[in-house]
């Protein structure tokens, strides 16, 4: 709608003849004429005095004004210049936030992506240790393995006897533990402490890595999509 067409629209709706509105505005009918059929550009003055006889703001005047092939005319009317002007920095702005949007998006759906697939938040192996019993101060770690290192191989009574002893102190114990400690770690427990050794791995699915596989495609594909439809909404 060309800014003629929208000034005689406006008349009609507010059941205004064209000397009644050039009397209001303060003009010619001839001139007001003039202005309805675009054959000639309002000063500033004149244009704000016709929204105030209209009773209109200029954002609401503007909305249904095409700039199109009209643009170099309404330029020339400096409200109309302004309206303008700030209308493009707020397109650009929002042009900005919303490529800021599309790019956190990307990221964050191949951060999310990659926080699933490779396990690192939500690990997927289980470990394995096993003790065989306390190991009492001044004791090495490995006692129950190297207690006969320790005795002379000569003396079969001391050997089965104190290979009976470490028979009674033994008590298995069997922890699993999603986080790796090493192939043995020692933990204090009681009298003593506890050496532990790894013993086997076991893959656990866990549904949340899939489900942050499928969040970060999302994301990414969401991402992806907001660029492609930036240029169909802010460059046409």
């Amino acid at each position: 709608m060309s800014l003629g067409e929208k000034i005689r629209e406006l008349r009609v709706e507010k059941k205004l003849s064209q000397p009644e509105l050039a009397e209001a505005i303060g003009i010619e009918q001839s001139y007001l004429s003039k202005l309805e059929n675009d054959k000639s550009v309002p000063s500033n003055e004149i244009f704000r005095a016709l929204l105030s006889a209209l009773e209109i703001s200029l954002h609401d005047f503007m909305e249904a004004i095409s700039m199109n092939g009209n643009q170099q005319k309404l330029l020339q009317i400096a409200d109309i210049e302004g309206w303008y002007k700030a209308k493009q920095r707020h397109r650009v702005h929002s042009q900005r936030v919303f490529l800021y949007i599309c790019s956190i998006m990307i990221v964050l759906g191949v951060t999310v992506f990659y926080a699933g697939f490779s396990k690192k938040i939500f690990n997927e192996t289980q470990f394995e240790y096993w003790s065989q019993g306390i190991v009492l101060e001044g004791e090495p770690d490995n006692i129950f393995d190297s207690w006969r290192r320790l005795l002379d191989g000569n003396d079969r009574d001391i050997m089965r006897e104190r290979g009976l002893e470490m028979e009674r102190r033994k008590s298995l114990k069997r922890i699993l533990l999603l986080q790796f400690k090493g192939s043995e770690f020692t933990e204090v427990s009681g009298s003593g402490k506890r050496l532990y050794s790894l013993e086997k791995e076991y893959q656990i699915p866990r549904p949340i890595n899939s489900w942050l596989e499928s969040i970060g495609v999302f994301l990414f594909g969401l991402g992806f999509v907001g660029f492609f439809l930036e240029r169909k909404i802010y460059r046409l």
